[in-house]
């Protein structure tokens, strides 16, 4: 039927006529997909018949509703009916705002456009959405026979739990409010003090008019209902006493009640102090926090991580500007609303879009939280972008058999080979399918549409510059964190070469890593090199899987021999007269590996310890282990089963990595140059390796998920490993030549400029006056980020073949790695 815009008061009816489900448009009203009373959640994942299935995709999207493992051949598109127009013009956020218990952040994107934008690509918006999380869970609740429970994903995604969703399934299945991980009503919904509880918080229930608790309370909101703008062009209100939904007004929040825990450490130490039942202690940063320099002066964990600057401590008592000419006063003073705002305007600058109705300055903080994390999974899911799934809604298909209304969901948005140059007016594919149409016909639904195609390039440019500006922001905190000092050449003689390098806590607040510290890799990467350029000494080298040379490298385990490109490195030591060390010939422990990585050592039935990547005790004793322990663990002061071998630095802490050279080593050609590499990596690839059990979500291959970790995304179809941007981030590079004789000092104490100074982004974002033309500009941002040169763009060079993580008695080595 044709349809009409929708008359005054339609959207407002629409919200009682037609709810809809992750695909937002069914042709049945499904309030329960949404959180109604009585939830079946059947379109989320549950599987309430029993058949050992996982959960119809109809509404998703699957190419396999009969689930015999046969992709079905897509149905001709048929025409679209709808009921009524107010149907038809069901959006996005209009289907969202449906929800009755736990609103998605996109709904209070609508007023507050800035807090939406930090949080949309932060580490709290990631944390369900990271498919080496979902797996690690599943692994762990399988290695400990269900018994870890929800303990793991209770603190990810807490409205999927509280909604009932299954432990372990796709976030392609889940409510899109579960997915958005720690999202605004987590924090914003919590009416209690519950103080360590390991995340087991409650979080209220309600439709976006229901009372949320913040640290000011109701004053500016107040003030801002009885503007003359807000009432007479806005159209604002709460809903009224009789609990009835305002016809034709924008939706809010019924009252805002003070909460003073939200602005306290405390309230980060309910998720952020991690305490297995047993003593366990995994995450422990509240907890070095509270006996921290930084407690005791009153510094709390929202002073360093939602202010400005990334890891500095902020002051709203004076304003100092230092040296460099940065600010010190870090928190800003904006609007904490923008209603009907654009996320990317800027006050008075017109080009940016559309500012909104502000409300009155004050503090404001800052929701990114960088941290050591990076997304590895599809530009088009993460970061969370409303926008992006807007301007997608129109595009649907109508199944024959169920007769539902099929939208652009999670499961086409990941399909889109971006990298291949889908969207790209200048991209060789784009260019080809000019020339060439039927190459248009074996692309998925709906991108075999070249304006669907452009649409979603468009908007992922804005995901683009999201990403860049969080890696900018990462950087900083970390190079903040984690510094070198002072270098010293302790012996340059004919017996052979000694130095050290002091590494530094630069914070006083927590140790680094702090979290999940025995599963983020920090470490150095040294090189000495000889005056034509051979390499005399290398530690922090990595595998053919990407692993350091610890004991959990596969290579490192099997004692495998070097192959290929591995061995050649070491063969002008033949012709130099220098014998071959059994670590030029096989991948052997690296001795003088540099890493803040703390291990898991947990107990054998009959006595002693390993070291293992995950914190489940597995006895290597057939016999039967008896759990939990036949002793309380208050006798020793700590479980007995696992325990932590801590190796971060404390707060403010400080440490040498010491690196030695024997004679029977140099080569001769002096002068040598030492090169120094602080790199950070989220989580070691033998952990990917560990938890690969369960399979990974988004269709990402074991393979994959450690190239995405190590070298980050393809930004391109080509093949090599330097193609790929925003993986392992190396903080600090440094070098030193070392005099032909005697003994050297040098500091590599940064600045604050130097902490400060901006990264390469990852992802190639272009300035969107320049979109479909070449941009020879920098990657441009209007958060004083400043121009930062454009992550180079490789040539096309054909699809990228994923392969499993190697074993060494597979093949003779991967050089992609090195």
């Amino acid at each position: 039927v044709e349809v009409t815009p929708l008359a005054e008061g339609a959207e407002a009816a629409l919200t009682e006529a037609v709810v809809a489900d992750d695909n937002f448009g069914g042709s049945e009203a499904m309030d329960d997909d949404f959180g109604a009373d009585v939830a079946t959640d059947d379109d989320f994942g549950d599987d309430p018949e029993g058949s050992g299935d996982a959960a119809t995709d109809d509404l998703f999207g699957d190419d396999d509703p009969a689930g015999d493992g046969i992709e079905e051949k897509s149905e001709p598109e048929v025409p679209v009916v709808y009921r009524t127009a107010a149907e038809a013009h069901l959006t996005f956020l209009k289907a969202l705002e449906t929800e009755k218990r736990f609103p998605s952040a996109a709904t209070c994107a609508d007023c507050h456009p800035d807090h939406y934008r930090e949080w949309s690509v932060s580490a709290h918006a990631y944390a369900q959405m990271s498919p080496v999380f979902n797996t690690m869970h599943a692994a762990i609740v399988d290695l400990t026979s269900g018994t870890n429970g929800d303990f793991c994903i209770r603190c990810h995604t807490p409205v999927g739990m509280q909604r009932e969703e299954p432990l372990f399934t796709s976030n392609l299945k889940r409510h899109p409010a579960s997915v958005e991980g720690i999202t605004c009503v987590v924090c914003h919904r919590i009416e209690m003090n519950y103080g360590k509880v390991s995340g087991r918080t409650h979080v209220n229930q309600g439709d976006i008019f229901a009372t949320i608790f913040g640290p000011q309370g109701d004053k500016i909101l107040q003030e801002t209902l009885q503007h003359e703008e807000v009432k007479n062009k806005l159209n604002i209100k709460r809903k009224d006493d009789s609990g009835k939904l305002p016809k034709g007004k924008k939706h809010v929040h019924a009252t805002i009640t003070k909460f003073d825990p939200i602005s306290s450490s405390g309230f980060c130490g309910s998720c952020h102090d991690v305490n297995l039942l047993n003593g366990f202690r995994l995450e422990e940063a509240f907890s070095q926090y509270k006996n921290s320099p930084a407690n005791e002066k009153g510094q709390s964990c929202q002073d360093c991580h939602m202010g400005k600057i990334p890891g500095a401590v902020a002051t709203t008592i004076d304003k100092r500007v230092d040296r460099d000419g940065f600010d010190r006063e870090n928190y800003a003073i904006s609007p904490a609303a923008r209603i009907g705002g654009d996320i990317w305007a800027v006050k008075g600058d017109d080009a940016t879009g559309n500012y909104g109705f502000a409300t009155t300055p004050r503090k404001r903080t800052n929701h990114m939280f960088a941290g050591p994390d990076y997304s590895i999974i599809h530009p088009a899911i993460f970061p969370h972008s409303r926008e992006l799934r807007e301007a997608l809604w129109d595009y649907e298909k109508r199944d024959e058999k169920t007769g539902k209304t099929r939208r652009v969901g999670l499961e086409e948005l990941i399909a889109f080979k971006w990298e291949e140059g889908w969207g790209d007016p200048e991209s060789s594919f784009e260019k080809r399918v000019i020339d060439k149409p039927d190459l248009e016909k074996g692309l998925p639904w709906p991108w075999e549409d070249p304006i669907a195609r452009l649409i979603l390039r468009e908007k992922l440019n804005d995901q683009f510059k999201l990403l860049n500006i969080i890696h900018v922001e990462r950087t900083q905190i970390l190079r903040r964190a984690l510094q070198l000092h002072d270098f010293e050449l302790t012996r340059n003689d004919e017996r052979g070469i000694e130095f050290r390098v002091k590494v530094v806590n630069g914070t006083d607040g927590h140790g680094v890593p702090t979290g999940f510290d025995a599963e983020r890799l920090m470490y150095l990467e040294v090189m000495v090199t000889d005056r034509q350029g051979r390499v005399i000494l290398h530690s922090g080298e990595l595998d053919p899987n990407g692993d350091v040379l610890d004991l959990h490298s596969s290579y490192v385990h099997a004692h495998a021999p070097r192959l290929g490109g591995a061995l050649k490195a070491s063969a002008w030591k033949a012709d130099a007269g220098l014998k071959l060390t059994k670590s030029d010939q096989y991948w052997l422990e690296d001795r003088y590996l540099f890493s803040l990585q703390s291990k898991f050592l947990t107990r054998n039935l009959r006595g002693g310890e390993r070291e293992q990547v995950l914190a489940v005790n597995q006895s290597i004793d057939p016999l039967p282990y008896i759990r939990p322990d036949t002793r309380p663990g208050i006798l020793v002061a700590r479980p007995g089963g696992a325990r932590k071998q801590a190796r971060g630095l404390p707060p403010s802490g400080k440490r040498w990595a010491k690196y030695k050279i024997k004679s029977g080593q140099l080569s001769g050609a002096a002068p040598y140059r030492v090169e120094i590499r602080f790199i950070c990596q989220m989580v070691p690839v033998n952990l990917v390796k560990a938890i690969a059990g369960p399979g990974f979500d988004y269709n990402l291959s074991p393979r994959e998920v450690a190239k995405r970790v190590v070298h980050g995304h393809r930004m391109s179809s080509s093949t090599k490993d330097s193609s790929r941007r925003g993986g392992a981030l190396t903080i600090w590079d440094k070098d030193v030549t070392l005099p032909v004789k005697g003994l050297h000092t040098t500091s590599f104490k940064p600045s604050e400029k130097d902490i400060m100074a901006p990264a390469a982004g990852p992802f190639p974002w272009r300035d969107p006056a320049t979109f479909g033309g070449i941009d020879a500009g920098g990657i441009e941002f209007d958060f004083d980020f400043g121009d930062l040169p454009p992550a180079p763009l490789p040539e096309d060079a054909g699809p990228l073949e994923s392969t499993p993580l190697l074993e060494p008695s597979e093949s003779e080595g991967d050089d992609s790695f090195d």
